[in-house]
C-alpha cells in the first residue's frame, strides 16, 4: 500500500450519486497528461553488468544475481497540492518513488508517484531482450494530479494494445467527481500500443471510487477488483463525512460498478497461483482496522469466480499488528507452498504478509485459519513480498534494511534452518549510477523465472544520495 493524503480542499461538496455513476474519455487528458518516448528518457536507464554474491549463513548454496540495468524515476514530475490554507497551487518534483512493477510477456511497466501532499505520478513502459539480457525505455505517461499505487496489465492482440489498469488518488480540486463517498480514490486505464512503442492518452478512462485511494487490483473472471481505504485504520465516517472503504467490482471497460462491499481500510487484494480449486483459497483480501487495537483481518476461501460475492461468509483470521503499524506506509503479500505430496506438487498454501514500518511479518496458515508473527526473520519495516518458487526464497523489500531473503516451506536447507528463516540479505551493488538512491527497497517483483526488478528510494537519514526513486533490473544466475 502507498501513501493517502487525507488532506481535502475547502469547499468541495459530495453529493449522492448511486454506484451506476459511468466514465468515458476525458477530454481535457492532453491538459493532464503528456507522453515522452525515444530520445525524450534515453538518459534515464543506466546499462549496468555487476555480479554480486549472496552468502547468508544458513543459505545452502550461494546465490549468484547480476545487475543488468538501472531505471531512474521521472525528473521535474508535475504536480497538483492542494490545502486549506494556499488552495490549489502547482509544480514540479524531482522526488518521484516507484510504488509498483508488473510484468506481462517481454514488458515490465512501472508506476510513480510523489509522497507527501503532492498529486502527480506516472507509468513506464520498458522491455527486456532475454537473448540480449538488455532493456530498452520505451515510454512514459505523466500524469499531474494523480498518484498511482498499484497496477495490473494484460496483451489485447485484437486490438495491438496493451490494457494497463492503474489505482491510486487523484486530487479532488482537478477531477470534480460527485459520488457519494469519493475522497480521491480512481481506478483508470491506459492503453500501450505494442506495436508502436507508446501510450495512448487519448483513450484514457477513469472511474471514481468510494474512499480515499485505491490500493490494490486483481481480474478475476472476466472482471476487475479494486480495493480503496483511507490508511489510517479507521471505519465509515470517521473523517466527518460519508466516505467509506471497499473491495469493487467493475468491467474491463470501467462502464461502472457493479458490486461492493464495504471495508475499513483496504489494504492488498492477492491471487493464489499455486491453487486453483474453487473451494479452496484463490484470493485474499486484508483490510486494516483500529477498532479495540489495532488490528489486520485477512479474509481467505474466496470464491473462484465472484470473490466479492463470498466476502461475507469467507473464513477470514485476524492479526494484531501493534501500537505502531500505520498503513500510510506500504504493506504487502504472496502465497507461498505450504506443503507438497510426494511427487513435488503443492497440497497446500500459506500467505505471507509484510505489514509495514515497525510491525514486520506474519504469515497465515489458509487450511487451519492461523496467524502466526514471524520472529525470525529480522524484519521490522516490511514493504512488500515476492516468491521465487525455483529457488523457493521469499524476497521482502524492507525499506532501509535492504531486501531480506527468508526461507520458504521446502527450502532445501536442513535441519538447520527453519521456515521462513532469514537465510541472507541482498546484496546492494557498488557500481550503482549517480542518479540511484541508497538501497531503500520499496517494492520487488519476479518475472520470467529468474528475473527480479527491485523498487528503491526515499532519502535514507544523513544520505547524501538523491532522494529521487528507481527500479534495479537484475537476473538471478
Amino acid at each position: 500500500m502507498k501513501k493517502l493524503s487525507l488532506i481535502l480542499m475547502a469547499g468541495i461538496t459530495l453529493v449522492a450519486c448511486n454506484r451506476e455513476i459511468s466514465t468515458a474519455e476525458d477530454p481535457a487528458n492532453s491538459n493532464r497528461i503528456a507522453v515522452r518516448s525515444g530520445g525524450e528518457i534515453a538518459g534515464e536507464l543506466h546499462p549496468m553488468n555487476e555480479t554480486v554474491t549472496v552468502s547468508g549463513k544458513n543459505m545452502v548454496t550461494p546465490q549468484s544475481y547480476t545487475y543488468q540495468a538501472f531505471a531512474e524515476g521521472p525528473g521535474n514530475l508535475a504536480y497538483t497540492k492542494e490545502d486549506f490554507t494556499n488552495g490549489l497551487t502547482t509544480g514540479f518534483s524531482d522526488s518521484a518513488q516507484a510504488t509498483a512493477i508488473f510484468p506481462v510477456d517481454d514488458f515490465l511497466f512501472v508506476t510513480w508517484h510523489l509522497e507527501h501532499e503532492e498529486f502527480g505520478g506516472a507509468v513506464s513502459a520498458y522491455r527486456y531482450n532475454s537473448g540480449t539480457q538488455t532493456y530498452d525505455y520505451l515510454s512514459i505517461a505523466t500524469f499531474d494530479d494523480t498518484d498511482f499505487h498499484e497496477l495490473h496489465a494484460s496483451k489485447n492482440s485484437l486490438t495491438g494494445y496493451y490494457e494497463i489498469f492503474l489505482v491510486g488518488q487523484r486530487s479532488q480540486a482537478t477531477s470534480g467527481y460527485v459520488l457519494q463517498g469519493h475522497r480521491g480514490a480512481i481506478v483508470g486505464k491506459l492503453l500501450f500500443n505494442y506495436i508502436n512503442n507508446t501510450f495512448n492518452v487519448g483513450a484514457y478512462k477513469e472511474l471514481p471510487l468510494p474512499g480515499f485511494g485505491a490500493n490494490d487490483i486483481m481480474s478475476a473472471g472476466g472482471s476487475l477488483y479494486v480495493v480503496t481505504g483511507n490508511g489510517l485504520g479507521l471505519p465509515s465516517g470517521a473523517f466527518g463525512g460519508n466516505e467509506f472503504s471497499g473491495v469493487f467490482k467493475t468491467d474491463p471497460a470501467l462502464t461502472n460498478v457493479s458490486q461492493a462491499y464495504t471495508l475499513t481500510d483496504g489494504i492488498v487484494l492477492e491471487v493464489d497461483p499455486f491453487n486453483s480449486s474453487p473451494s479452496a483459497a484463490n484470493y485474499a483480501l486484508i483490510d486494516f482496522s483500529q477498532n479495540g487495537g489495532m488490528n489486520m483481518k485477512t479474509y481467505y476461501d474466496l470464491s473462484s469466480t465472484n470473490p466479492l460475492s463470498s466476502l461475507a461468509t469467507a473464513s477470514s483470521t485476524t492479526v494484531n499488528v501493534g501500537g505502531a503499524a500505520n498503513f500510510r506506509d506500504r504493506s504487502g503479500a504472496a502465497f507461498v507452498p505450504a506443503t507438497y505430496d510426494i511427487n513435488g506438487n503443492v497440497t497446500s498454501t500459506a500467505l505471507v504478509m509484510a505489514v509495514g514500518l515497525l510491525d514486520g511479518m506474519h504469515v497465515v496458515d489458509v487450511t487451519t485459519g492461523t496467524a502466526t508473527e514471524l520472529t525470525n526473520t529480522n524484519v521490522w519495516r516490511g514493504q512488500s513480498v515476492a516468491y521465487d518458487h525455483s529457488t523457493k526464497i521469499i524476497y521482502v523489500a524492507a525499506a532501509d534494511q535492504g531486501m531480506m531473503m527468508l526461507a520458504a516451506p521446502g527450502y532445501p536447507g536442513g535441519v538447520l534452518v527453519n521456515d521462513y528463516d532469514n537465510v541472507g540479505i541482498f546484496a546492494p551493488p557498488t557500481s550503482a549510477p549517480l542518479s540511484a538512491p541508497e538501497f531503500n527497497v520499496k517494492d520487488v517483483s519476479i518475472y520470467q523465472a529468474n528475473n527480479i526488478a527491485i523498487a528503491v528510494g526515499g532519502a535514507n537519514v544523513g544520505s547524501t544520495k538523491p532522494a529521487k526513486g528507481g527500479v534495479y533490473f537484475t537476473r538471478r544466475n
